[in-house]
């Protein structure tokens, strides 16, 4: 007696696997605290906006890694596999919102000393953005 295999199933299953792939793909933005913004554009470059009326791109690209915390948004911007575009600073950032101060281009012994001099100490873990975080914006950046 042999098997009946029944493909229905199989292509049910093959569609929403297919479905999930492309959700995850593409552009995507995340409402940060004060009005700021992460966004991923197309291949993959993300970038911090000010507000959504405003869109003045602060900081990118492209942010590899990010904290919102409550009186800065501290991150990393890294450019892996493409060129450096003028103008734009590899290393780690520091945006105060209370004044919109912004550093950035900071090696990790200045970023450190910027977020004492700022009394966050020790240094925030940052997290690596993604479309989950749009989706549960509880899960934390």
């Amino acid at each position: 007696m042999q098997a009946q295999v029944d493909f229905r199933h199989i292509k049910t299953v093959l569609a929403l696997l297919a479905s999930c792939l492309a959700a995850s793909c593409g552009d995507y933005t995340i409402q940060l605290q004060d009005g700021y913004q992460l966004v991923r554009v197309g291949g993959g470059s993300t970038f911090v906006l000010e507000s959504p009326e405003n869109q003045e791109i602060l900081v990118g690209p492209s942010v590899t890694s990010v904290r919102d915390l409550e009186h800065a948004l501290v991150g990393k911007v890294e450019m892996p596999y493409r060129e450096l575009i003028d103008g734009y600073r590899l290393g780690y950032f520091i945006l105060e919102k209370d004044t919109g101060t912004l550093s950035w281009g900071l090696s990790g012994q200045e970023w450190t000393a910027r977020l004492e001099d700022l009394e966050i100490s020790p240094p925030p873990k940052l997290v690596k953005p993604n479309r989950f975080h749009q989706w549960f914006p509880g899960i934390g950046i």
